[in-house]
């Protein structure tokens, strides 16, 4: 089986995180073929209906809740609209709504809450399954004295201290106060508004990737509805092949995972926090900077780093006096190795960047970190990129 934490390791000397460009165009308008129509009555549409729990809710177009559901996070995918929506309550109501889609001729897509929708995946014209509804978070510690304790820095660590498991409607934003509250640590990403179930299938990257792993690596077993709404439970020990085709490497089109467990960890102590930024007049330098502490920090598990350049206003002079650049990170240990790594980039701005860029650096409970870091992308039509650099094909000036 492959590591991801190799590939983690051995390919990554620096990311360059989805970049999103506003489209000033209308999408296209894209509401269910005729076909539809024709091939699925009004009889079906009732017969779905009737089938669902209390807990479900089927909404058509014209239904007054059918509008804020139809609309995606991303509005590039506005105008693609869904014959049906089913707003799912239960692992059932998501089977039975597989079924009835399989037997009328629809597509069935599942849409765990807002996310990013970068690329329309969750838009369809056929049957919408909305999961929003599905919010249960359980959390089961492990009983008994724990042997595996260690100590990073600052952070006292009880690896494999529990399970938690949550329903596919939660997003990050629902499951880090309740993980902070508890001293309770799964490795997850910054965007509140994202699912933690696309987040999961897709690998889950974010500012404790190298040091704990991907979200997928602390999954231990996912409820999946197959296409032909069939429930199954998939593990290393029941269905492995699934398992791991839903660790975030195979396209997460194997059915619709409707919960996720999680192995948590348990923090005491904390962790290094800073947040840099500079004019646009230091892009290249801070860039040139951060490439090169990717590269020297690239083995310790311990450095996070984010650095990110952009702008927002409506005129030319509104763009240039907004631009900027910024890094934003965290690290599991003191405060003196961490200014140390930064030292380059602490040493770039002028004399009141470089006196801000210093106070910033300092300690935070591991709640307090998830917050500060946390970030969302714009409501707004937008499209986005991604590329991974390594030691050998680092940005040049140019």
């Amino acid at each position: 089986m492959i590591n991801r934490r190799n590939v983690l390791r051995a390919g990554t000397a620096g990311v360059l995180g989805a970049e999103m460009v506003a489209s000033q165009s209308p999408p296209a308008a894209a509401t269910p073929p005729p076909d539809v129509a024709e091939r699925v009555s009004q009889r079906d549409w009732e017969l779905l209906a009737q089938s669902l729990s209390s807990r479900s809710t089927l909404y058509r177009p014209g239904d007054s809740g059918y509008p804020p559901l139809a609309l995606p996070f991303n509005h590039r995918y506005a105008g693609i609209r869904p014959a049906g929506i089913v707003a799912c309550g239960t692992t059932r109501d998501v089977s039975t709504a597989v079924r009835w889609a399989r037997t009328v001729g629809l597509t069935a897509v599942p849409r765990s809450g807002l996310g990013h929708n970068y690329a329309g995946y969750s838009a369809t014209t056929g049957l919408l399954l909305n999961m929003a509804r599905m919010k249960s978070i359980d959390s089961t510690p492990v009983p008994g004295p724990r042997s595996g304790t260690r100590t990073y820095g600052r952070i006292k660590v009880v690896h494999d201290a529990g399970t938690v498991t949550v329903g596919a409607g939660v997003t990050n934003g629902d499951l880090h106060p309740m993980l902070e509250d508890r001293g309770m640590f799964v490795p997850t990403g910054r965007c509140p508004t994202v699912g933690v179930a696309g987040l999961v299938l897709g690998g889950g990257i974010g500012f404790s990737d190298k040091m704990f792993g991907l979200t997928c690596d602390r999954l231990v077993s996912t409820t999946v509805v197959l296409a032909d709404g069939d429930v199954v439970e998939a593990s290393r020990s029941s269905h492995s092949d699934l398992f791991w085709g839903c660790r975030g490497g195979a396209g997460n089109n194997f059915g619709v995972n409707t919960s996720f467990t999680f192995q948590y960890e348990r923090f005491q102590g904390d962790v290094g926090f800073y947040r840099l930024s500079w004019s646009l007049d230091s892009a290249l330098p801070v860039l040139a900077a951060a490439q090169r502490i990717a590269v020297d920090t690239l083995h310790d598990r311990r450095f996070h780093l984010r650095v990110g350049m952009g702008t927002h206003g409506l005129t030319r002079e509104e763009i240039r006096a907004n631009a900027g650049v910024n890094a934003i990170g965290q690290y599991y240990g003191d405060l003196d190795e961490l200014r140390e790594i930064l030292a380059p980039l602490l040493a770039i701005g002028t004399a009141e960047e470089r006196s801000a860029n210093s106070a910033s650096v300092r300690e935070v409970t591991p709640g307090e970190a998830s917050v500060l870091l946390s970030a969302t992308t714009p409501v707004q039509q937008f499209a986005a990129k991604s590329a991974v650099l390594t030691s050998r094909t680092l940005l040049t000036d140019d």
